[in-house]
């Protein structure tokens, strides 16, 4: 459980934060120094919910109502508190983001989903064989490093599919498919930042398809 240090249902001292008796005791002693509370107070060193500091003052427990938004295109204001029962519940108002900060976001949100198609792999029909490459850059220096010296020779290599003889041209189609699929994700992540940039209004961006 959080607490709030609370002054007149109104200002919030501390928290909300875990109970920390020594913490809380020693603002409640800089208020009395200060003069801001009139009459010095001891709080329990165990939890014990619900306090009554006097003058004013009261330390609430809190609960936090959920709040779904989109976190591209909202935002929380708050957290603003209502009190009942002796209890503090915790709310956030939706608010609209601004274009100027939701674009970046989105852009960012793109560049993970390229990272993710790029990774998906792709296939390739070899010698009547359709089989699945791996598209990341160790598959890709794999293959280009083979192609340095097979010369006119032919290898067997395993894919998923099993054991496959491969001539240079097999892997030099290898490196191109590996290549195209890597680029093409490129491809799209310029084309739909180049979107995001145009645009003027958050509809429109709302309307853009990222995450397959």
């Amino acid at each position: 459980m959080e607490y709030l240090l609370v002054k007149d249902k109104q200002q919030i001292l501390l928290g909300p934060m875990p109970w920390k008796p020594r913490y809380i005791q020693s603002e409640i002693n800089d208020l009395v120094e200060s003069g801001d509370k009139a009459t010095s107070f001891t709080i329990s060193q165990t939890e014990n919910g619900y306090v009554n500091c006097g003058d004013g003052y009261e330390i609430f427990p809190v609960i936090m109502e959920i709040t779904e938004y989109d976190p591209i295109y909202q935002h929380l204001a708050g957290p603003y508190y209502t009190f009942s029962d002796n209890l503090a519940t915790g709310s956030y108002v939706i608010n609209e983001s601004d274009i100027s900060l939701v674009k970046p976001a989105l852009k960012q949100s793109v560049k993970e989903e390229r990272q993710r198609k790029q990774l998906l792999g792709t296939t390739l029909n070899i010698g009547g064989t359709d089989v699945i490459l791996d598209t990341n850059a160790d598959e890709l220096a794999n293959f280009v490093s083979l192609l340095s010296t097979i010369g006119d020779d032919s290898v067997n290599w395993k894919f998923k599919e099993g054991f496959i003889t491969l001539t240079k041209a097999d892997v030099q189609n290898i490196i191109d498919t590996i290549r195209s699929h890597i680029q093409s994700q490129f491809d799209w992540e310029k084309t739909t930042c180049e979107t995001i940039d145009a645009a003027t209004e958050l509809t429109s961006l709302k309307s853009l398809t990222i995450t397959e």
